[in-house]
């Protein structure tokens, strides 16, 4: 029996797709304390392919009854396991600014990434 177990995991990828971007200088992006919310759903297929995806919404809580959201992000994912310690995984990022319920033109942020991982576990 292991009175302690480390997992580890090394990935390398390559990401085709990557901006980030204000066009609006009206747009003000800001630093203050907020509040985040999260939905995810994930497939398991076969024993093998994961296909996930979830929604983080940030908001400002402006008194205790009222919040005001300013960003929604989106992640999507796809992992096949090769072996119990090989994955590839494809992976694709939006992240949207919010006001007033709808998405403000002007900003733009998108990650695309393709990576294998190597992980497993050292026993003590």
């Amino acid at each position: 029996m292991s009175w302690l177990i480390v997992t580890w995991f090394l990935a390398f990828g390559y990401v085709p797709q990557q901006s980030e971007s204000v066009l609006d200088s009206q747009l003000a992006l800001s630093s203050r304390p907020a509040t985040v919310a999260q939905l995810g759903l994930s497939l398991n297929a076969f024993k093998h392919l994961t296909i996930s995806t979830d929604i983080e919404n940030f908001q400002y809580m402006n008194d205790p009854l009222s919040y005001a959201p300013f960003r929604i992000d989106y992640t999507f994912t796809a992992e096949f396991r090769l072996n119990p310690s090989l994955v590839i995984i494809a992976t694709h990022e939006c992240d949207h600014v919010i006001k007033n319920g709808s998405a403000v033109d002007g900003y733009e942020s998108t990650e695309t990434k393709i990576l294998a991982k190597l992980s497993g576990q050292t026993n003590f």
